[in-house]
């Protein structure tokens, strides 16, 4: 083999290759980037909706849940919940979402005193 030859193709491969392990490692980087942004406005949507309850219950009276199922309620809405998707079939995931967060806080009243 031609030397010139030998040097182009181990130069286009080495480049394929490296190429290659960049776009994985962005697209990596780039999914995890999404998820922990998602979780962050995940738990800043929760802490607001918890804060409203508050003040509600602090002038009306009343138990409060938790603030973890607060965040676990805004969370699984952020993972479940498509945007594109009908209203008919986002009413239903909210409908599923919301039964789910009312089992976990009635799981952690049960438990509260264990805390």
């Amino acid at each position: 083999m031609d030397p010139a030859l030998a040097a182009i193709i181990g130069g286009a491969s080495g480049a394929l290759i490296t190429g290659g392990i960049t776009i994985f490692t962005t697209l990596i980087h780039t999914n995890t980037e999404k998820q922990r942004h998602k979780k962050e406005i995940a738990t800043q949507i929760a802490l607001t909706e918890y804060n409203a309850a508050a003040s509600i219950v602090q002038r009306r009276g009343g138990k409060l849940p938790p603030p973890q199922t607060y965040i676990v309620y805004s969370l699984k809405f952020m993972e479940d919940v498509n945007y594109n998707d009908p209203p008919e079939k986002i009413a239903k995931q909210l409908k599923a979402i919301t039964k789910d967060s009312k089992q976990l806080t009635d799981l952690m009243k049960d438990n509260q005193s264990e805390y």
